[in-house]
């Protein structure tokens, strides 16, 4: 007969989320270091993506950019900045308590998914502007993509 293990569990207060005011504090600060870390060089990166991806881009492909599988692609974008962003968080410090290490995933989530809602606006702007007509674009295979992408990017976050 096999022994019976017996492990017990105990669980601190420290190491849970249940400290919400404490985890929007360090949410907070993460935001300043994110901020902080944004040099002029990546600012401007980033205005030529969503130039490029959100503008010229859209412009190129016309009314064939509100395909399903276009938009799909667009609103999981937020999965190739999250664990960058991620990744560059923690190379700074180690984080001292769960709460500050989900805040800095947390923050890299929002950060990549402020960067797809801004180049996926700007693309649906850009079409519409050019094709001076509304079309559309399937808004369920949208919502289920966006759904992915925000999903993998927290994925990413949390693995970087």
């Amino acid at each position: 007969m096999l022994p019976l293990i017996r492990i017990r569990v105990t669980a601190d207060r420290a190491g849970t989320i249940s400290n919400v005011p404490g985890f929007l504090h360090d949410l907070k600060q993460e935001a300043v270091a994110l901020r902080a870390r944004m040099q002029r060089r990546a600012i401007l990166i980033h205005l030529a993506l969503i130039g490029v991806f959100g503008i010229l881009l859209p412009w190129w492909k016309g009314v064939d950019f509100l395909d399903a599988v276009m938009l799909s692609a667009y609103a999981c974008l937020g999965i190739l900045f999250a664990a960058p962003a991620a990744a560059e968080a923690f190379a700074q410090s180690q984080p001292k308590s769960l709460n500050e290490a989900l805040a800095r995933i947390a923050m890299a989530v929002i950060y990549a998914e402020f960067m797809t809602v801004a180049i996926l606006g700007c693309g649906l702007i850009t079409v519409y502007l050019k094709a001076h007509f509304f079309l559309a674009p399937d808004l369920e295979a949208l919502a289920m993509s966006a759904v992915l992408g925000v999903a993998a990017s927290v994925a990413m976050a949390a693995i970087a």
